[in-house]
């Protein structure tokens, strides 16, 4: 697809979200791209503010996670994994919130911490496991 075709079909579904006034569950949805992202970030930052020290082995994360010696073909089936789970759990914040709008916003901020919680959990359990050579 490339750089023009996934930058409008992003754009189109953060202009969808705020449309429908449900930014926070696309947030959710978008968990691993967000993550991928600010290990980015970190990686820079923590860099610039240390002088040469880095956080991961190489950012973004997957590469990372390539350099520790994961194959691609797990990583990719890890972060397709996470991204429909995510994605199954925003679409059904999305909906009840909806229909129950007051209620809904504070179940799905509380969905959003547990799930980030869970999301750093895991991503941490994957940094620190020792993979195995196939």
């Amino acid at each position: 697809m490339g750089d023009t075709g996934s930058l409008c079909l992003g754009g189109l579904i953060g202009y969808i979200a705020v449309v429908i006034r449900m930014e926070y569950v696309i947030l959710l949805m978008c968990a691993v791209y967000i993550w991928e992202i600010l290990s980015v970030v970190m990686q820079v930052g923590y860099f610039k503010a240390t002088k040469g020290q880095r956080i991961f082995k190489c950012a973004p994360y997957h590469h990372h996670l390539h350099m520790s010696g994961w194959p691609e073909q797990r990583i990719v089936a890890r972060f397709w994994i996470m991204t429909i789970l995510l994605g199954i759990v925003g679409a059904v914040i999305g909906g009840w919130a909806s229909a129950n709008f007051e209620l809904g916003i504070v179940m799905t901020w509380v969905a959003a911490i547990a799930s980030a919680i869970v999301l750093l959990f895991v991503f941490e359990m994957l940094r620190r496991k020792k993979p195995v050579r196939a």
